[in-house]
């Protein structure tokens, strides 16, 4: 016996069965996806990897997911925690001793300063394999120029040499263009003298810019000392010397330390 269906009837027939099975899904499996809220504590993952203080609340404590830190005794106790217990340096010896003798002293161990070939190393010598390579890179520079050295090399050398910048000022360049041209090649003196006697209204700001820089050069590099050193050690009159500007002009310099 065989029985002749369309494919039609069978679509029919079946979608009251595939009605009835979605109708009987357990609801369980039909709930609809939320966005899941994760509370971490704002001291980073260390609090998920570390067990749970006993005296801590159950609450509050397991819902941040670590210790309160907030807390200055949790917080002292935790840092305590992530020191090391064992001495991890050689200069662990000195460092005690020094800090045994200043309480004995009576000083405070805020004000403590310790200064060993460790602890200077990362302000002194920070990267000992560059400075390895740059000393030895211009050892071979100079064997190369068989000690000779350039113009700018010998200045710094001998000279001494400050850079001081002054404010805006509340004029055009045009005219501080002038001012500039009336000190251009002149010592700091002369330029000061200069600026004395200009009749330009910008002068005495110029005037006043010049001595802040000669006063900046004498306090932090030690320039233009040359007369007081000889009146302390009582020596003889330092010798007048003559450079050539850019210009290829001569200049005579009675005092070269104020030059």
């Amino acid at each position: 016996m065989s029985l002749r269906l369309s494919g039609r009837r069978l679509a029919l027939a079946a979608s009251p069965t595939l009605n009835y099975l979605a109708s009987t899904a357990s609801p369980s499996f039909l709930r609809p996806l939320r966005p899941a809220t994760q509370t971490r504590g704002k001291w980073g993952l260390s609090s998920f990897f570390s067990r749970r203080n006993r005296g801590a609340q159950n609450g509050d404590e397991g819902a941040l997911g670590g210790q309160n830190l907030d807390d200055p005794k949790v917080r002292q106790r935790f840092t305590q925690k992530q020191q090391p217990q064992l001495p991890s340096s050689i200069f662990e010896d000195e460092f005690d001793d020094t800090v045994a003798e200043s309480k004995r002293n009576g000083a405070k161990t805020g004000q403590i300063s310790l200064k060993t070939q460790e602890t200077t190393s990362f302000r002194l010598d920070p990267d000992p394999r560059s400075r390895i390579r740059w000393e030895r890179k211009k050892v071979i520079q100079m064997v190369r120029r068989n000690g000779r050295v350039s113009r700018s090399e010998r200045i710094a050398q001998t000279e001494k040499q400050i850079t001081h910048k002054s404010p805006f000022l509340e004029t055009s360049v045009k005219k501080l263009v002038h001012l500039a041209r009336q000190i251009q090649g002149k010592t700091l003196d002369d330029a000061i003298l200069q600026m004395t006697y200009s009749k330009k209204k910008m002068a005495s700001e110029v005037k006043y810019q010049l001595e802040e820089a000669r006063d900046l050069a004498v306090v932090t590099r030690g320039m233009g000392l040359g007369k007081a050193g000889e009146r302390s050690s009582d020596s003889t009159s330092l010798q007048a010397i003559k450079i050539r500007t850019k210009d290829g002009n001569t200049l005579t310099v009675d005092d070269p330390t104020n030059a």
